[in-house]
């Protein structure tokens, strides 16, 4: 390599105790609509920006009808039993689907 070269070469320096692993934080969001999804969004955002420099943040989206079907619902269950954090975002007053108490039923019985 010629001298031209080698002076060209940029030298990073890694020091181990500078470097500090972020620690996971998972969290599912499941929701009725696009309105809710919009809401849910929106506290998305927030928690990423209050958490980032600390946190791996990763989301899982679920929306209620996808979450009627089994083989669907079973990953959510997945998702929802691994999870942080969950969030349930709904219209005021709205009741949750059938599918989605199952959802629910199932998951929360995996966390016990």
């Amino acid at each position: 390599m010629s001298k031209r070269m080698s002076e060209s070469v940029i030298k990073v320096s890694f020091q181990p105790d500078q470097w500090q692993p972020k620690y996971p934080f998972d969290v599912v969001m499941a929701y009725e609509d696009a309105a809710t999804r919009h809401r849910a969004m929106h506290l998305h955002d927030h928690l990423e920006r209050q958490l980032h420099d600390d946190f791996d943040f990763q989301c899982a989206w679920w929306n209620f009808q996808h979450i009627a079907d089994p083989t669907l619902r079973e990953q959510a269950v997945d998702d929802a039993t691994a999870a942080n954090m969950i969030v349930l975002s709904l219209h005021a007053g709205s009741e949750l689907p059938p599918a989605a108490q199952m959802w629910m039923e199932d998951w929360s019985h995996r966390r016990d």
